[in-house]
């Protein structure tokens, strides 16, 4: 292999789908929060089951009323994470659509329908045709929210002969009308009383399709929904894979296999969602237990990704623990094992986890870091030759590293931002009154 220099840095591709990655994210928010991702899942079941059953209004379109459930309640996960106390409907949730709203407004193709998101404990009134399309979205997953969040917290109970009852607010009454009409049929009312939604919504995700630019926007949000459990784990995954997209292109790998280790190094940690935030965040050494713990992540990255991602993806985002010599884990595999695309994500995954700050730690000197390879590389646990190259020509890698994830971190910084000026200004007119 022959490195060269990275004078034209080339962009990686994603190589998922938009269904792929609707799917991986469903199943992150489900480790965060089983509640939230059961609500959400139902409603979504509901929704869907209204439109493409009852035609309740041509107007909407089903993937974007399907993507819309799926993340209505979004801004729950960054404010409730581990939390059994949900309120989806009172007046101090409202911080929470409005975080919602900027999430999906930026991390989304629903920009233009994402706004009712805002307003989505408020009264919900009114007829279809007196409605905007992103009004006629919201006041339809109304009434399946509110109709979800029932079935949730009263299993086996008999649903009862109007939707309207549950709510507080008035909900729009031609959707009231279609949607007890609608769970009055026995495959709708066996699929929410036997548990199979679960399957159904994860076959439905599949099959969603956007555009390249639509697409790249879920990858940014599968990347992002780390940040509800580890903020230095978003930071540490987006490193590493630009990092190792680095590296592939400098020692010229082809485009499919640069973009194969991109996804693979961004989906490294995914399992890390799974792991206790007192494991992650542990301001010292881990002792065996927790260890033992902390190493399942990889587990719990393979069972993730199952089923949706590729095998090979799989297989390169589970062996970055793995060493040359047969010393590293889940499988002790050896050189013979790893091949170059293995190799290089491993380097990028140590060197980022050194140089990064975390929680517990600060970020380590380029000195120290390169003692660290070094000496991993004399006792044959990561690749030399790509060792020797990262230190070598770390200065030049690094600013690659830092021009690359600036695609990534746009867009989250852009939600942030919004919400943050929203604040301020509710502020201002506190201050006014």
């Amino acid at each position: 292999m022959k490195a060269e220099n990275g004078n034209n840095i080339w962009i990686a591709d994603n190589i998922l789908s938009a269904g792929q990655i609707l799917c991986l994210i469903n199943r992150l928010l489900a480790h965060l929060n089983r509640n939230l991702a059961a609500h959400n899942e139902l409603t979504a079941y509901l929704a869907l089951s209204m439109l493409n059953e009852e035609r309740a209004d041509s107007r909407l379109d089903g993937t974007a009323l399907f993507v819309l459930s799926c993340f209505h309640t979004i801004g729950f996960y960054k404010f409730d994470t581990f939390s059994n106390e949900l309120d989806f409907f009172s007046p101090e949730s409202g911080n929470r659509y409005r975080f919602g709203y900027y999430f999906a407004k930026h991390m989304t193709p629903l920009a233009d329908d994402a706004l009712p998101i805002s307003f989505f404990n408020t009264d919900s009134g009114g007829k279809p045709e007196d409605l905007s399309v992103s009004s006629a979205y919201y006041s339809l997953l109304y009434v399946c929210s509110v109709a979800a969040e029932f079935f949730r917290l009263h299993p086996g109970e008999e649903f009862p002969e109007d939707v309207a009852a549950l709510s507080a607010v008035r909900l729009n009454p031609v959707y009231s009308e279609i949607f007890n009409r609608m769970i009055r049929k026995p495959e709708i009312s066996a699929a929410v009383r036997n548990g199979t939604v679960h399957n159904e919504i994860e076959r439905l995700a599949l099959s969603v399709r956007y555009d390249s630019y639509g697409t790249d926007l879920l990858l940014r949000m599968l990347v992002s929904i780390l940040d509800f459990k580890s903020t230095s784990t978003v930071t540490h995954t987006i490193h590493t894979a630009c990092y190792a997209c680095t590296l592939a292109q400098r020692f010229g790998f082809s485009p499919d296999e640069i973009n194969r280790i991109f996804i693979g190094g961004l989906l490294h940690d995914v399992g890390k969602i799974a792991t206790p935030t007192a494991i992650l965040e542990n301001p010292g050494k881990l002792d065996p237990a927790g260890m033992t713990i902390m190493k399942m992540h990889v587990n719990h990255t393979k069972n993730i990704l199952s089923g949706i991602v590729p095998e090979d993806i799989i297989s390169l985002a589970c062996n970055h623990h793995e060493k040359l010599n047969g010393s590293g884990y889940p499988k002790g595999l050896g050189a013979g094992d790893l091949d170059s695309a293995d190799r290089i994500l491993a380097v990028a995954d140590i060197t980022s986890a050194l140089q990064d700050s975390r929680s517990y730690k600060s970020s380590f000197t380029n000195e120290a870091t390169f003692a660290i390879l070094r000496a991993m590389a004399e006792k044959n646990e990561i690749d030399r030759v790509f060792v020797n190259y990262m230190i070598d020509n770390f200065d030049s890698i690094k600013e690659e590293m830092i021009f690359r994830k600036k695609f990534f971190i746009s867009n989250i910084g852009a939600v942030v931002t919004e919400y943050e000026l929203a604040q301020v200004e509710d502020a201002e007119e506190l201050i006014e009154l």
